[in-house]
């Protein structure tokens, strides 16, 4: 297996350029009711995305999820993290539910409550960056935070501009997805995931494996998506990049031991520990991947045997996508970075536990498969079927919501389409997609 399989992949950002027109989306181009229709929808995204943006501004308690948790919960987690930070009380905010009893006791007001059995996960580096801040007010970390994200996402799609087709109607769509202002009335770290993960793409096509692999080793704060691309990479061929990772993961893991402490991050491994024997509280409603869904199907009360052999199975699945992947990379040379965009797309879907914020991770594998499909000349049902695709992961993104009163999400059958689709088009090797 060689890491970089053909001569001149090191340098693909020239020759991804592709003789075509960005005008419009592939699945706009054979008729202009579905253009104004995705326009409309997508405008119409965008202003209630800002309408929520500003309500949440204003209302100092934010707006109200369909489960009774109060907008940016995760952002709050971390607001109190940053207390527990400040008073350099690490065991205590890595054990027996302090962090979520303070939550609980903190938002018990009427009708917004946070429930109350859970820790903190993210990494001890974490809330010392927020204890720097921890004097100031909640509604100004929502604020900063929620412009922090629009930056990230902006200078997101900045760095994708290779691979997403470019006009102002794309910028419209990408405005719009759903996903998107899901993750920014929320405040969650969606955007910033994105951003690093995009810049790592960057460089991996730029031929700096060794760079990407440091990038991608800032999702440290999240370290199970970027164990997933590293080990994704790894077996389909990019190994500096892999290694690259694990080098750079260390110096973030030594970074925090040296500022936190020995105990804290001892205490973050432990919980991490009861986390993968799935102690920690989670929201099965709003599970997206495949694996999630079964084991919401299965219900609480499944034999945990069951629910380690579901999770098992959806990893295997995701290995052997990346081995396949390798493969295909080996015979039809590409530009590497489409394994970075791929990565994420087979994370959403086969991962065992993945937010409906998540989804906005896959955004660079839409983009970089609707480029494909403008620089190809396939059959017009192969065209209409990118459409249908690239109308599903829309819908998916929509309808990843769930109120909680059914028994799984309804974004999963359009997530699964759109992702068989993709890889459909994949082996179907074009001038657009192979060096050869």
């Amino acid at each position: 297996m060689s890491e970089n399989s053909g001569k001149g992949v090191g340098k693909p950002i020239s020759g991804i350029s592709l003789p075509v027109r960005f005008g419009t989306l592939p699945f706009m181009d054979f008729s202009r009711l579905p253009r104004r229709f995705l326009t409309v929808i997508c405008l119409a995204s965008c202003c209630v995305f800002f309408i929520g943006l500003v309500f949440t501004w204003m209302n100092r308690t934010g707006i109200m999820s369909p489960m009774g948790v109060p907008m940016g919960a995760d952002l709050l987690q971390h607001h109190e993290a940053a207390r527990f930070a400040h008073e350099g009380s690490w065991k205590e905010l890595y054990r027996d539910s302090n962090l979520g009893q303070a939550l609980y006791a903190r938002t018990h007001s009427g009708e917004i409550r946070v429930a109350g059995q859970f820790d903190y996960v993210y990494p001890p580096l974490v809330a010392w960056v927020g204890s720097l801040f921890a004097g100031r007010d909640y509604l100004a970390w929502v604020a900063c935070w929620q412009l922090a994200i629009l930056l990230f996402y902006i200078l997101s799609h900045h760095i994708l501009a290779p691979w997403r087709p470019v006009s102002g109607i794309n910028w419209i769509v990408a405005m719009g997805l759903p996903v998107f202002y899901y993750g920014v009335i929320l405040a969650q770290n969606s955007s910033l995931s994105l951003l690093v993960v995009s810049s790592s793409a960057l460089l991996l096509a730029r031929g700096r494996p060794w760079a990407a692999g440091f990038v991608l080793s800032c999702l440290f704060y999240k370290p199970q998506i970027g164990l997933a691309v590293a080990g994704f990479l790894f077996l389909s061929g990019q190994w500096s990049c892999a290694f690259a990772f694990g080098f750079g993961s260390l110096a973030w893991l030594a970074l925090g031991w040296g500022l936190c402490g020995r105990t804290a991050t001892l205490a973050w491994f432990e919980v991490l520990q009861h986390m993968l024997g799935g102690s920690q509280n989670q929201i099965p409603e709003l599970h997206q991947s495949l694996p999630g869904t079964l084991k919401v199907l299965l219900g609480r009360n499944a034999p945990p045997l069951v629910s380690i052999l579901v999770s098992l199975a959806g990893m295997l699945v995701f290995a052997a996508t990346a081995l396949v992947a390798g493969w295909m990379n080996r015979r039809h040379p590409r530009s590497p970075e489409w394994l970075v965009f791929l990565s994420l797309a087979a994370w959403v879907l086969f991962s065992p536990y993945v937010m409906h914020y998540d989804i906005l991770l896959a955004v660079p594998w839409w983009w970089w498969n609707l480029k494909q499909d403008l620089a190809s000349a396939s059959p017009k049902w192969v065209r209409t079927g990118g459409f249908l695709a690239a109308s599903a992961f829309w819908l998916a993104s929509l309808l990843s919501i769930n109120p909680g009163n059914l028994p799984i999400t309804p974004a999963l059958p359009f997530l699964a389409a759109w992702f068989s689709w993709t890889i459909f088009r994949l082996s179907r090797p074009t001038p657009a997609h192979s060096r050869a």
